[in-house]
């Protein structure tokens, strides 16, 4: 009978959470709380951004204060005496142009179809993206950062998981305290990644035959590069992985196919 008691008062804020505001003219969008996941999708046609919570955890003094100012949207959800006990899972449908600032506690986030840039905060929880194709910058406390990503600048940080990112056509600056990172190009970047993890495996997986200039980092595990180095390619890296292994290979092998398959 608690539970049911629950379960209906939940219910029954639900629509109180959910927001919308006219989608013309709007180029910025945050949304801060201490724990709830967000999916964000993206319709270039829309004429409301919508902004649909479901809470998880919910209780006398929890907040949604929801303002647009102008050409920005931003939503907080909080306690009014200061308790991080506010939990809410949203769904965001967004033009797929703006400009996204997340910071979030415990949780996730999936990000669809987004071409504007993505700042996002995450204490816990992954960050997986799909045909992301703005600018990334990414700190995780405990998570993985996963998915499709072409963006033009891509600054990503985990602590304690992993990166596993393909589809990338660009450069990148990517650095994991405790955990492995796997990075896909399906064009050789022109300029410099930069990619250590502290104690884990690196793998990096580029086109067929391209020529790649290798700058060694803190690594002390064994070493496979399967590309022909060239100390004047203009595709470079900064690699280091502690005691874990690294591999640099061409993506159409069969050790980079084996690699892309574990990663998904």
């Amino acid at each position: 009978m608690l539970l049911a008691l629950v379960a209906a008062a939940l219910a029954g804020t639900t629509a109180g959470l959910s927001r919308s505001f006219p989608a013309e003219g709007i180029t910025e969008i945050s949304l801060e709380q201490s724990g709830g996941s967000v999916q964000v999708v993206t319709d270039p046609g829309i004429g409301l951004v919508e902004a649909l919570g479901a809470p998880t955890q919910w209780e006398e003094g929890c907040l949604v204060d929801a303002q647009q100012h102008e050409h920005r949207i931003h939503i907080e959800v909080r306690h009014s005496a200061g308790r991080k006990s506010c939990r809410v899972d949203w769904r965001l449908v967004v033009p797929p142009d703006v400009s996204l600032t997340l910071r979030l506690g415990g949780g996730g986030a999936q990000v669809t179809g987004l071409s504007g840039p993505l700042d996002i905060e995450l204490a816990s929880g992954d960050l997986v993206l799909e045909d992301v194709t703005g600018d990334l910058r990414a700190r995780v406390g405990t998570g993985a950062v996963r998915g499709n990503f072409s963006g033009r600048v891509a600054a990503v940080e985990v602590a304690t998981g992993g990166v596993h990112l393909e589809g990338m056509i660009h450069p990148l600056d990517v650095a994991v305290g405790l955990g492995n990172i796997g990075l896909t190009w399906g064009l050789a970047p022109r300029g410099q990644t930069r990619a250590i993890t502290g104690a884990g495996s690196l793998t990096l997986l580029l086109p067929p035959a391209t020529p790649v200039t290798l700058i060694w980092e803190r690594t002390i595990g064994p070493r496979k590069v399967m590309l022909p180095e060239d100390d004047n390619a203009s595709t470079r890296f900064v690699v280091g992985a502690g005691i874990g292994s690294v591999l640099v290979d061409d993506l159409a092998s069969e050790r980079g196919r084996k690699r892309a398959r574990v990663r998904r």
